[in-house]
């Protein structure tokens, strides 16, 4: 079989569409604009405040817990939680919670300190699910 000149340019032209890799490229933001925290935003609830307790506790031995939790069917899931090992008090916490993660709206905010690995104070606020933001104080009872 004899290749004329037509027929090898197209036997050329197929083999190099054969190999050509289409590749679509998405545009990203920038880091700097995508991760702001936009105040005046209503898409979703800052909760904040701080955690304080009543006697002295040494900070090289603690552990601070505050968690946030959804209540739903009277059971508790943890949305959110934060751990401050060796931190003196008081403590500020920020929680930014989105509308999923607060089920029917009626949440929990819970401080727990621990003291050479025994309960040494604990403190708990309900809190119902807003939009905006939401200033919640917690003072630990001596447990």
């Amino acid at each position: 079989m004899k290749f004329t000149p037509i027929s090898m340019a197209l036997i050329g032209a197929s083999l190099l569409s054969a190999c050509v890799e289409v590749s679509v490229t998405r545009v990203l933001q920038p880091i700097t604009t995508a991760n702001r925290v936009d105040k005046n935003s209503a898409t979703g609830a800052i909760v904040s405040g701080w955690v304080s307790v009543a006697h002295h506790v040494p900070a090289h031995t603690s552990k601070l817990t505050v968690s946030l939790y959804m209540k739903y069917e009277g059971q508790q899931f943890v949305v959110a939680k934060q751990v401050y090992q060796n931190s003196h008090l008081p403590v500020r916490y920020f929680f930014a919670v989105a509308p999923i993660q607060s089920g029917q709206g009626p949440m929990l905010l819970e401080a727990k300190l621990e003291f050479n690995g025994r309960l040494k104070g604990l403190a708990s606020s309900d809190y119902l699910y807003r939009l905006g933001t939401s200033e919640l104080d917690l003072i630990l009872d001596e447990y």
